[in-house]
């Protein structure tokens, strides 16, 4: 690994900020690729006042502007992200800051400064990822293995692990950070269940199955994402769940969540062991059974179903299950609320 090159851009900053954002940003560059991690697949790094506009600027792979889809949920608020893409040369990272994570970074508290440059050092984290699953899944690339469910499966898969390195890298900056995503894990245990119980019985009613995917994603993957986010904090950190926060720990015992959260620590740190010497993207196969499993528990399952040609398409299946059946009364108001 050679001298890192890579464009800044400011976006609607200030120029005495750029200059003590600037002296920062490369303080930590410098100790991350000190410590061994590999950011030659950086491109540029991007501070931006308005943050959706950092998000357009990163051309995509036809060099129109990219797409805006950073988390803007109740339950959370993007403010940084690194987004791959596939350049001639091969997969590139951009990292987009939004001007407040940056000012964090700049700030006189310690402990706010401490989550802003664990939040970056997060997302370079994930710029030394793409590039070493760029290198090794690389070969599979124009035909790729899995398809069907498998595929789907595998999508999920690689964005847990993503979050869970990422956290295994950077979290040590910040250990309240770990705390602050073990508890939101924990808050959105009993709404998540109670959410996704309603998104299957307005699907009992309207037969929109995008629509019930859509919003199983939206809710059970951000607990799964969460759960990802601990698991890797934690490891960083060098602590349990119990003795992190007692009170998460004291959430997830019994709930409906606890055993993909046991299973799911267990697949990713089989993963973490051999990383990054993955020969075959199959290599997450056992994280794969382990997020179908987790599907079907919150009422989907995910099966791949094979045509004439021998390859494999995705298909949810929706089976009935107690609960998720509306009464009379609440099949009225989806069917109000839907206009149907």
């Amino acid at each position: 690994m050679g001298e890192i090159t890579f464009e800044a851009r400011f976006l609607g900053i200030p120029e005495d900020e750029v200059v003590r954002i600037t002296t920062v940003l490369k303080s930590y560059l410098n100790v991350v690729v000190g410590a061994g991690l590999n950011l030659d697949s950086l491109e540029a790094l991007v501070v931006a006042d308005d943050y959706a506009e950092g998000f357009r600027s990163v051309p995509d792979a036809h060099g129109a502007p990219g797409r805006d889809n950073h988390t803007n949920e109740e339950f959370a608020r993007g403010v940084a992200m690194a987004i791959p893409v596939r350049r001639p040369e091969g997969w590139r990272s951009t990292v987009v800051l939004a001007k407040s994570l940056a000012r964090t970074m700049i700030s006189e508290d310690d402990s706010v400064r401490r989550l802003g440059s664990a939040t970056f050092v997060h997302e370079l984290a994930h710029v030394a990822d793409h590039g070493e699953k760029a290198r090794m899944w690389g070969p599979f690339e124009a035909s790729f293995p899995l398809n069907g469910a498998e595929f789907y499966l595998w999508g999920w898969a690689d964005r847990l692990w993503s979050e869970y390195r990422a956290c295994r890298v950077a979290s040590f900056i910040d250990p309240e950070g770990v705390v602050a995503h073990a508890e939101l894990m924990a808050e959105r245990l009993k709404p998540s269940q109670e959410a996704l119980i309603d998104c299957l019985k307005e699907y009992r009613v309207s037969g929109d199955l995008d629509g019930l995917l859509a919003a199983v994603e939206r809710h059970h993957g951000f607990v799964l994402k969460q759960a990802a986010y601990t698991i890797g904090g934690l490891e960083s950190i060098g602590k349990s769940l119990e003795e992190t926060s007692p009170s998460s720990a004291a959430a997830l015992k019994g709930s409906w969540f606890e055993k993909t959260y046991h299973v799911l620590g267990s697949e990713l740190r089989r993963l973490a062991e051999s990383y990054p010497s993955w020969t075959h993207p199959s290599d997450m196969q056992g994280l794969l059974d382990a997020l179908r499993a987790s599907f079907a528990e919150v009422g989907i399952v995910h099966r791949s179903v094979r045509g004439a040609d021998g390859r494999a398409t995705h298909k949810a299946d929706v089976p009935f299950t107690d609960g998720t059946l509306p009464s009379p009364e609440e099949e009225a108001a989806i069917r109000s609320r839907l206009g149907i």
